[in-house]
Formats: C-alpha cells, structure tokens, sequence
C-alpha cells in the first residue's frame, strides 16, 4: 500500500527516495546505515511527535512525504482515494503543518484514518510471546463462533459477580454501622423530597422575578426600542426607513466605473441588516409581551428563592446541585437501610454466581483444550513448510487456582 517514501533535510536522510514494489521489501544495510531511519521518518510524517534532532545540519526544516496506493475494496472500507500523499513538514521554531492530499489536517485525525493501513511493529514486539495473556488471545482467537459466544458471557458474568461481590461488602460495613448517619440521611432525603428542587429552578425562578419587579420598566423600553428600529414617526424615520432608503439609494447605481464587487457586497451587508433590524424588533415585541405585576406573585417567587438559599446554605450546594444531592443520599439510605434478610439473599446470589461461572470456566478450559489440539496441527504444518521437519507445536492448558476474566 506504501508505495514511495521520500524525506528530506530528516536527521541524516538529506534527500531521500524510496520506491516500494508490491509484495516484501527489504532494506538491509550495516550498523549506522540509516535503517532505523526510514522508520523514524515513516512514524514522523504519521503522526510522532517532533523534536528538533529530526532536522538535518543547518537547514530549517524537514519534510517527510509518503504515497500510498490502495485496492478499491480497501479505500472504500476507509472512505478514501485509492491513491493519496501524506506530508509533513517541521522547523526550527517549532512550526509544522500536516496535509493529507494537500488539505491540512490534525494529527489524531490522520492517526485514526492511517490505524487499520500501517502497523509499525519494533524489534521488540515479538516479547508479547512471553506473555500468557497474549497466549490465551492467540488461543481463543483460533475459537468458533459458539465458543466465542460462551467466553462473552463469562465475561460479562464476571464482570457482575465482582459487582455484586462489592455490593455485599458496603452493605455489610453499613449495616454494622450506628444509627447516626441513618437518621441524617432519613431527614435530608425527606426533606429534599419535600422540597422537590429540579435544576435551572433558581436562575428560572430569578428572571421571573426580575420580569414580575420590572415590568413597567421593560415595557416602556420595548415599545421606545420598536419605534426606533421600525415604527418611526413623522418627526423622526425609523432606522429600517433609513437602511432601506440607503439600499434603494445604491441598488439605483449602474455604473461600468464602479467596482461590481464592492457595490454588490454594499447591497448584500444592506439586505442582512434589514432582516437584521426585522428580527431584532421581532424579539423585542415577545419582550414587551409581558405579565402585569403582580404583588402575590412577586411574593410567592420570593419565598420559593429564600427557600432555595437557605437550602444552599444548609447543605453547602449550589441549587442545580440538590437533586445530585438527593439522589446520591437515597442511594447511599438504601444501602443503610438493607436487612439481615437482605444481605442474605445477596449472599446467596454471590454463591450461586460463583458455582455458575466455575462451571463455565470448566467448560471453557475444556474448548480450549480441544482449540488448543487443532491449533497445534495447524502450526505443525506451517513449520513443516519452514523446513523443520522434527519440531513440535504444542499448546498446553492449565487451570488457575481461581477464575479469571
């Protein structure tokens, strides 16, 4: 898929230009050849992070840029070309640029297009075999469908016995704990409840108010602010008269000296203003549409906010904060409040949980026995093509003193 690779001014790599065949390809060269290199410059123009030893001699900057060629199926997996150049570039002032085909592009947007086409393994990668993790996803990865299934739902049983294995542990230190802490809960739960406080409530509740105390005040604004932008008068023209009088005065110019451009931008600036000035007057009129005062309502918004405050003060929250509140503080009362019957039946869900998932993990030993037997057919065969006619593949299983994931 790589097809060129050229880098310049690149630490030691001065001007270099490398064509790839399809199929392997090899470079090969002494110690101090500059193999390591091409990699470096591949890993650079892909997305690693520069440092200032990437430019070579005195020059002030390197470039690294790459072609790849792809097959149809390939770029359409990826929604991309089938043929495209990456470039990169950096300086001494620590500027640089990334372009994929010309359009400059972010670092981690090449990096998630590029994942599934280039994988850049080192000369130490092949330690992961010492690995018995990466045995057992060699191993399961050779399984069927039904035996993945089954792996899956282990997991995910697993997964839910560690749960409940820590629902039993906090229910049991609660339910050895005093009475203080319940009885606070009891009382805040009760009486957030009672205060039923939703989130926005008080900023909500605070324009309300400041609507209900201003309302002859907004009006009066409103209606002085609708006739200057729209209404006029006979003494005075409105600023949507004046706009379009101005846009009537310009669109009568035809002129060949004129600039088309600045006249037709002038004309456009003069459109937007009027739909502009139209739409300002629009929000304006909702503005002015306003509840008459009301003392009783003035003073039920006052007592709702006071309430609000006090709660604040009380529990040291902000008012959006008080149904977190309330229903961290159920969650943890509920706990609180959990039963020696309870904790029981809780028990006896970890135990039977617990015997579900041995079996299962007794089963899947045993499909990874038998996987195990076919993988080492299969890798038999592949050195038997290598030429080692005597060697063995084995794969051997074993079974942990306890389940694991």
């Amino acid at each position: 898929m790589l097809t060129h690779l050229s880098a310049r001014n690149f630490s030691l790599l001065r001007d270099a230009q490398i064509a790839f065949a399809p199929g392997l390809n090899v470079i090969t060269g002494e110690s101090g050849a500059g193999k390591s290199l091409v990699i470096d410059a591949l890993q650079f123009a892909l997305g690693k992070r520069p440092n200032h030893s990437f430019i070579g001699g005195d020059s002030g900057e390197c470039v690294v840029s790459l072609v790849f060629e792809l097959a149809p199926k390939k770029a359409k997996a990826g929604s991309l070309p089938q043929s495209f150049r990456v470039e990169r570039t950096f300086s001494r002032n620590g500027r640089g640029t990334l372009t994929l085909n010309g359009e400059q592009v972010r670092v981690s947007s090449l990096r998630e297009v590029m994942a599934p086409l280039v994988d850049v393994s080192t000369q130490f990668a092949q330690q992961d075999i010492f690995r018995p993790a990466f045995h057992r996803e060699i191993l399961d990865a050779f399984g069927e469908q039904q035996f993945q299934a089954g792996l899956q739902a282990y997991r995910e049983g697993y997964n839910k016995l560690q749960l409940l294995r820590q629902e039993l542990i906090v229910r049991r230190e609660a339910a050895s704990k005093g009475m203080e802490e319940r009885n606070y809960l009891e009382f805040l739960v009760g009486e957030l409840n009672t205060a039923n406080v939703s989130a926005g409530e008080k900023e909500r509740l605070s324009a309300e108010q400041y609507v209900l105390e201003h309302a002859e005040e907004i009006l009066r604004r409103s209606r002085t602010a609708s006739q200057l932008l729209y209404n006029g008068s006979e003494e005075e023209a409105s600023a949507f008269d004046l706009i379009a009088r101005a846009r009537q005065e310009m669109s009568s110019l035809n002129s060949a000296e004129l600039s088309e451009s600045k006249l037709g931008r002038a004309l456009e600036l003069l459109d937007l203003s009027l739909e502009a000035v139209s739409e300002a007057k629009q929000l304006i009129s909702e503005l002015a549409d306003v509840p008459e005062h009301s003392p009783a309502e003035v003073e039920r918004l006052r007592r709702r906010l006071d309430e609000l405050n006090a709660l604040e003060h009380k529990y040291r929250v902000g008012a959006d904060e008080i149904p977190t509140l309330l229903e961290r503080s159920s969650a943890r009362l509920d706990v609180l409040m959990t039963t020696p019957e309870e904790l029981s039946e809780l028990q006896a869900q970890v135990e039977h949980l617990g015997n579900e998932l041995i079996a299962q993990a007794l089963t899947i030993n045993d499909c990874r026995r038998a996987i195990g037997l076919e993988m080492a057919k299969e890798g038999g065969v592949f050195l038997a093509r290598l030429g080692f006619m005597q060697a063995r593949f084995m794969v051997e299983v074993s079974e942990p003193e306890e389940p694991l994931p």
